[in-house]
């Protein structure tokens, strides 16, 4: 009955797992649900549609913003099982404040933008942790996330931090209305926008903004 008396709905499909879960894990959007702990796009999907909630009524939600998790190994990736169980705090890394970063501000700090739309450098900490690069979400083995992630360290500890990018946005977007035509979604929605790469930054605007992302993913759709 609310499906009927309702135009949308905005399911938060995002912080599945934040850093007091004691779970190394991924926090946003995964597709499939064979991740580990069986939260994904995919199970939500099939859950509102056995409630009898159309498809084409609910958005997906976007994070604009990367969360960590502390005290994982060195080798391995989110949900893997050799992982154990991790801290809640960022002990011994100074500077990780409560492990939450803005999406913009992680890409400009690791790729030395000059952003325009208020974002400064990171903490001096995190800035110290960061790889080289992240883990893509189209590589060969990360299929059941379509996230990128990286694993901070300051050699001694270390923080995992997943987050999406705009190719993990438009890889979602694509295998979510692959799933069956009636799973077709409304379209999605950013959490938060000003944690996204900004318009006012017009160099990194089209290729990197999560929202540009989603409009182009609908927009090929006809979803907008």
């Amino acid at each position: 009955r609310i499906a009927n008396a309702v135009d949308f709905f905005d399911p938060m499909t995002y912080d599945f797992y934040v850093t007091a879960d004691d779970m190394p894990a991924d926090h946003q959007s995964r597709y499939h649900s064979n991740a580990q702990g069986g939260y994904s796009i995919e199970q939500l999907m099939q859950y509102y549609h056995s409630v009898g909630v159309p498809s084409n009524k609910i958005s997906l939600g976007v994070p604009a913003y990367a969360i960590s998790e502390f005290g994982v190994p060195a080798n391995g990736k989110p949900g893997d099982p050799a992982f154990g169980h991790v801290k809640t705090t960022a002990e011994g890394m100074s500077g990780l404040g409560n492990g939450v970063f803005s999406y913009k501000c992680l890409l400009a700090d690791q790729n030395a933008w000059p952003l325009v739309d208020g974002c400064s450098n990171l903490e001096a900490g995190l800035h110290s942790y960061l790889p080289a690069s992240y883990h893509h979400a189209g590589d060969s083995d990360n299929a059941a996330i379509l996230a990128p992630w990286f694993i901070a360290t300051d050699g001694a500890n270390r923080a995992l931090f997943s987050f999406d990018d705009a190719q993990s946005v438009n890889l979602k977007m694509q295998q979510i209305q692959s799933l069956q035509d009636n799973y077709a979604t409304k379209g999605g929605y950013i959490w938060e926008l000003d944690m996204d790469v900004s318009p006012l930054d017009s160099a990194y605007y089209a290729s990197h903004s999560l929202l540009e992302a989603l409009y182009q993913s609908m927009k090929a759709k006809s979803l907008t």
